[in-house]
């Protein structure tokens, strides 16, 4: 069995989870624009600074996938095969950890 290392598990667990943080502040922004509040352009300010850094962090852990010949094949939104050293290695992320690493995530983000 292959073993992986914790830098594949945290490259994977980004490239998996970071484009769901990405749509849900896209989500966010959308509802934001449609509201009434008194600061809504600073929110959105915010929200887009947040997005173009999440871009950005995605785009390097790609990099860094690409260049560790890690392949990765999505089977839906949580389950991907990953090809990691010749090997294949079924990942699933249970809705709520996938969730609670999103919120954790987000929050660093934003602080």
């Amino acid at each position: 069995m292959l073993k992986i290392s914790e830098n594949e598990k945290r490259l994977i667990q980004s490239y998996i989870l970071l484009p769901l943080m990405r749509m849900a502040l896209e989500r966010d922004k959308k509802i934001i624009k449609l509201t009434n509040t008194k600061f809504k352009d600073q929110y959105i300010n915010v929200l887009n600074n947040t997005i173009h850094q999440i871009s950005c962090d995605l785009k390097q852990v790609k990099d860094e996938i690409f260049n560790q010949q890690i392949r990765m094949h999505r089977k839906n939104w949580l389950e991907y095969e990953a090809y990691i050293r010749g090997y294949k290695v079924n990942i699933h992320y249970h809705k709520s950890i996938a969730g609670d690493w999103i919120y954790d995530r987000i929050r660093k983000y934003l602080h």
